[in-house]
């Protein structure tokens, strides 16, 4: 399978390998599927606008869309772990407001 985002200068995402317009490439190593948490922004976020679940290619395709470093609250193999750190976040949020 082949993810070709539009505006991002030819760059191709294939299952097990990164292409650069410029001819260079990045093998991955597909280690399966996980779950990102990124901080809320505001009080009213709810569970899926924090909560995610990803994989190294569809990462690569985040941070090209504009995703941050800085965003991310954690990426956790098990989903119920994650589930709770991004209730926590979404709670901390909300008794701040």
């Amino acid at each position: 399978m082949k993810i070709t985002p539009h505006g991002f200068n030819g760059l191709e995402i294939d299952v097990g390998q990164i292409k650069y317009a410029q001819g260079g490439e990045i093998e991955i190593d597909e280690v399966g599927p996980f779950w990102v948490v990124t901080y809320p922004t505001s009080d009213i976020d709810k569970l899926n606008d924090i909560l995610f679940q990803s994989t190294i290619a569809s990462m690569c395709l985040q941070f090209l869309g504009g995703l941050k470093l800085r965003e991310i609250a954690g990426i956790y193999r098990e989903e119920n772990v994650a589930k709770q750190r991004a209730i926590d976040l979404m709670i901390g949020v909300r008794e701040s407001f």
